[in-house]
């Protein structure tokens, strides 16, 4: 178990390239994103663990906006133009440290919040610049499970997954 790790109370994530796979596909009237349903499961196994949760992106999307509430988030940010002013606000308002933070990004505008936060994580398909920036690079793509693996890792490396997903599973065998 990684000490640092116990310290990690809340994650935050940018969405395009982390939580979708980059791709913005505009019609005449709306923007389509594409969500993971396993990264919506590691997001819900991550606040079944009692871990904060939110999105901070510079873009504004209905589809986010619908996704994030579907997946309950306690956080989330969009139009942000300064994220880390953001992200400084959001751990006021949780009374934490930057040390209780996993922050999940995918580019360069990304880095301030990477060289600040507890723990920082990228996804395989990030920037060589964003991965070296990083404490962990996931195996996934964004958009593709990454969210999933990043946080399913966390929580490994807190000695709470198993435990998490075994209350998650006791939870649906008595409804």
């Amino acid at each position: 178990m990684n000490d640092n790790m116990q310290q990690i109370k809340l994650i935050i994530m940018d969405v395009d390239g982390v939580l979708t796979d980059g791709r913005i596909i505009l019609g005449k009237e709306e923007e389509l994103k594409f969500f993971d349903v396993r990264d919506g499961m590691g997001i819900a196994i991550a606040k079944r663990s009692v871990l904060k949760v939110g999105i901070i992106t510079s873009r504004t999307s209905e589809a986010v906006e619908r996704r994030a509430k579907e997946l309950k988030m306690d956080y989330i940010i969009q139009g942000c133009e300064n994220k880390l002013e953001t992200l400084n606000e959001i751990i006021e308002i949780e009374n934490l440290g930057y040390q209780n933070v996993c922050y999940i990004g995918d580019d360069i505008i990304d880095i301030p919040l990477f060289r600040k936060a507890g723990f920082s994580a990228t996804v395989n398909d990030a920037p060589d610049i964003v991965k070296s920036e990083v404490s962990y690079v996931s195996n996934k793509p964004g958009g593709r499970g990454a969210v999933r693996d990043i946080i399913e890792y966390v929580l490994k490396r807190k000695g709470i997954l198993n435990s998490t997903m075994e209350a998650m599973i006791s939870d649906w065998s008595s409804e």
